[in-house]
């Protein structure tokens, strides 16, 4: 009996002590705990100088102007920066270009129907690609703002040179890379 009253009596003194030493018993008020988050992707492409909400992806519209003599004796106009995206990423990113268009318009006689493959586009000084209707990378970057100046180059017969009214719309689209 005096063994379990002892035992009974060291039980107690042990909780008193625990509970007087541990931290619920302490009234500093402080706390401390472990807090995660996640950030989202977040992408936006808008074209620059437009009153545009942005977004994925932007459309443009490419006016063909008329060659001068010495466009067509190079077989070729180019227009640099004749567009401006703004792409604007939280993480690595790349912007890519297709066409919905089936051609870019009829010549003025009605004779001619000018192929989409007459369109050449680039950004960030990368080599021309031709327009098709897959999409096609253009420029890439990491996370940021990056303003990208589009250039077009539209190949042209400088020998069999038929005027129209050629233009063609762009789709541009910010992915992530």
């Amino acid at each position: 009996m005096k063994r379990s009253f002892f035992s009974l009596l060291l039980g107690l003194i042990l909780a008193a002590l625990l509970l007087m030493y541990s931290p619920i018993s302490q009234a500093d008020g402080s706390v401390s705990g472990r807090v995660g988050f996640t950030i989202l992707p977040t992408q936006m492409l808008t074209v620059l100088g437009r009153n545009n909400a942005g977004g994925q992806s932007v459309t443009s519209v490419f006016e063909i102007p008329s060659p001068s003599a010495a466009d067509l004796t190079q077989g070729f106009i180019e227009r640099e920066r004749e567009t401006v995206l703004v792409a604007q990423s939280n993480i690595p990113w790349r912007v890519s270009v297709r066409t919905p268009d089936a051609d870019m318009g009829r010549s003025t006689d009605g004779r001619y129907l000018k192929p989409i493959s007459d369109l050449q586009v680039r950004a960030q000084g990368r080599s021309y690609l031709t327009v098709s209707h897959e999409a096609q990378v253009i420029a890439s970057g990491s996370y940021g703002r990056y303003e990208l100046g589009v250039d077009y180059r539209v190949k042209f017969n400088s020998t069999n040179y038929r005027p129209g009214n050629y233009h063609i719309t762009l789709i541009y689209t910010i992915s992530g890379d």
